[in-house]
């Protein structure tokens, strides 16, 4: 099998030289189908007859920016096509494509493959943007080419308020397009990823401004005037161990060991356009043990004693969900209700408005106030790489790293 790199503008196109094939041809349009992909018994272009013809057949895999990197996939091409691990060529789009692909999403939500959360974001991104612009494709003939050309028109698209999308948003539907991509690949209808070598907007993680968030004095105050709340608890139990919405009201009593003062985050509740799911934390970080205080040890006793007061009440009407947050009648809380009844609590103590999510950011950065390691906060948030925890929190000024500098050069001088 011969090969051929030549060079289109900027970029290395690799072209396959496969010889001679069985095709079938529309004398009238001028259309050709190869045979690989299944005989006809029409031109499906314009309904005409269709003869058996003989020709010579290339293949185009892909263009790159180096001349090096197209070699590479040259070799990689024919390597796949020799071991039967690259189908031919097809006329499957990518729009084509993409309507199985979506199909599939609630299966892998079922089978707990996937949140469902990913599943609706990946369908507004396919929606929104990825059909409308590249749709159309077919799905071999993909190049990283058309991915930059993707995200160039994306950076002139109108987000909220008018203005263009953002670089999150774009870095997100490439995310979206490269699982796609990489689905196809394992599925052997594409012999690589387009979306591998393409140029992607660069973001940095956005940090938690610890002055917009409630200080310390201002928490004591939101729980002492909560605390005689249905949720009052729930805010403290949040605030105390940094738990996320969907672990603190997805909180089973199984996994709170009062005695030795720990509760293990095993369980989700998370809300998806008002449907609630019923899961796991996401990544094995998220499955982790955290130490109780005394306080919030003392606080959960007195509201496991409500809590079966309220299930003698109401008797045979009682669900036992085996929640520790429920409502009078043992049923479970709306993640959404939750946080507006948050909000309701936060206007009536008469303190700052933040997000109930912001809560978990107090924890973080009293704990940082307080002198944790970052490896330390890492594990009581549950991240899964430190990185996210330096990067989002750990952020000293100019003073924290002038005080570094003095005890290193102290350190440095023996004088430590």
């Amino acid at each position: 099998m011969n090969t051929r790199i030549r060079k289109r503008g900027n970029r290395y196109e690799v072209l396959l030289d496969l010889g001679e094939q069985d095709a079938q041809r529309c004398p009238s349009c001028r259309k050709r189908y190869w045979l690989e992909a299944g005989r006809l018994d029409a031109c499906p272009k314009c309904g005409g007859e269709l003869e058996d013809v003989s020709a010579r057949r290339e293949r185009w895999v892909g263009a790159y920016r180096l001349q090096k990197e197209a070699k590479a996939a040259a070799t990689a091409a024919v390597s796949a096509i020799q071991n039967g691990e690259l189908v031919g060529a097809s006329r499957l789009t990518l729009g084509q494509y993409l309507a199985e692909w979506l199909d599939g999403l609630e299966q892998r939500v079922a089978d707990g493959n996937m949140k469902p959360s990913t599943a609706l974001s990946y369908r507004g991104h396919v929606e929104k943007h990825i059909v409308p612009a590249l749709g159309y494709l077919r799905l071999q003939a993909l190049t990283p080419r058309h991915v930059d050309m993707f995200h160039a028109e994306l950076a002139k698209k109108p987000g909220r308020g008018g203005e263009s999308l953002s670089v999150t948003t774009r870095r997100h539907v490439h995310v979206t397009l490269h699982a796609v991509l990489r689905d196809a690949k394992r599925k052997r209808l594409i012999g690589f990823n387009p979306a591998d070598d393409a140029d992607v907007p660069r973001t940095e993680r956005a940090k938690v401004d610890a002055g917009k968030l409630w200080s310390g004095e201002e928490l004591r105050t939101f729980l002492r005037a909560t605390a005689e709340d249905r949720l009052g608890v729930l805010w403290q139990v949040m605030a105390e161990t940094g738990l996320r919405r969907a672990e603190a009201v997805g909180l089973r009593w199984q996994d709170v060991d009062l005695k030795a003062a720990v509760l293990r985050v095993e369980s989700t509740r998370t809300s998806v356009g008002y449907r609630v799911y019923e899961g796991s934390p996401k990544s094995r970080a998220g499955r982790r043990q955290l130490p109780l205080l005394p306080e919030t040890v003392a606080a959960l006793k007195a509201w496991q004693r409500q809590q079966k007061l309220e299930r003698l009440q109401w008797g045979k009407g009682w669900t036992d969900t085996g929640l520790v947050f429920t409502r009078e009648d043992g049923t479970a809380w709306h993640p959404d209700r939750v946080s507006k009844l948050f909000q309701r609590a936060v206007k009536a103590a008469k303190v700052p408005r933040i997000r109930l999510h912001d809560v978990r950011h107090c924890f973080a950065t009293q704990h940082i106030a307080a002198g944790t390691q970052a490896k330390h906060l890492q594990n009581l948030m549950g991240h899964s790489r430190i990185g996210v925890t330096l990067d989002t929190y750990v952020h000293p000024d100019h003073e924290d790293l002038a005080t570094a500098q003095a005890a290193f050069g102290a350190r440095l001088r023996g004088h430590a």
